[in-house]
This record gives structure tokens, C-alpha cells and sequence, in this order.
């Protein structure tokens, strides 16, 4: 299957048409400086995943108090509210879309885990 990142027209340059112009010099300075954000972003992933799980956490909490009381598990109103203090908080270069396209699906996987009660499908 050929996706849109794929896909090139004929005569552009390939993934490594860049670093085929490069000197070795120039090359190992480049992967050097590459592998060390890709370092960097590896550590601020598992930082990211580490935070998501516990907002989850919270979500299901959330989700049980909703039950015992009678709350809906969409609060479209609330949603609302934490989309407008992020932009507000956001000082890039996230775009606001990119903010409200991320946080769409951390609050779309945190309904489905107030629905379900729990953070371990395998639990009932």
C-alpha cells in the first residue's frame, strides 16, 4: 500500500538523496546532531506516556464518580473549558489546531475509559 508519505513523483530526490550530497564530514556531524534530538524526544515520549497514564487514571476516577452520581460521561461544556485554558497556556509552536486535534483524541480515549470503568480491559 503506498500512503501519501511514500509516494514520490518521478525525478525527486529519495529519503538519503540528502545525505548522498554530504561529506563524511558533514554526515557524521548531521546523524551525530539527529541522533541526539531523537535522544531527546525519546526521553520527553516516555515523560508524555508517563502523564497520559496518569490523566487516565484520573478520567477513570472521574468516570466513577459519574456513575455513582448520575453524570453523563460527555460534558461537551467541559471539554470546552480545557480546550480554551490550553490555548490560552500555549506558548508554541503547537498551533492551536494541532492542540485541539491532540487533545481530541486524549479526551475521546478518556470518555471510552470513564465508560468502561476501568484502565484494564481485561479486568471484568
Amino acid at each position: 500500500m503506498t500512503t501519501k508519505y511514500n509516494e514520490r513523483r518521478q525525478g525527486e530526490p529519495g529519503p538519503d538523496a540528502f545525505s548522498r550530497d554530504r561529506n563524511p564530514q558533514g554526515e557524521a556531524s548531521f546523524q551525530a546532531e539527529l541522533g541526539s534530538l531523537r535522544f531527546e524526544i525519546d526521553g520527553l515520549d516516555a515523560q508524555i506516556l508517563t502523564l497520559l497514564n496518569e490523566r487516565m487514571e484520573r478520567a477513570v476516577a472521574i468516570g466513577r464518580a459519574k456513575d455513582r452520581f448520575g453524570g453523563h460521561v460527555l460534558d461537551q461544556d467541559r471539554e470546552a473549558v480545557v480546550l480554551h485554558r490550553l490555548h490560552g497556556l500555549n506558548q508554541g509552536p503547537l498551533s492551536a489546531e494541532g492542540i485541539d486535534r491532540i487533545y481530541g483524541v486524549i479526551m475521546a480515549v478518556s470518555r471510552e475509559l470513564q465508560r468502561s470503568g476501568s484502565l484494564d480491559e481485561t479486568e471484568a
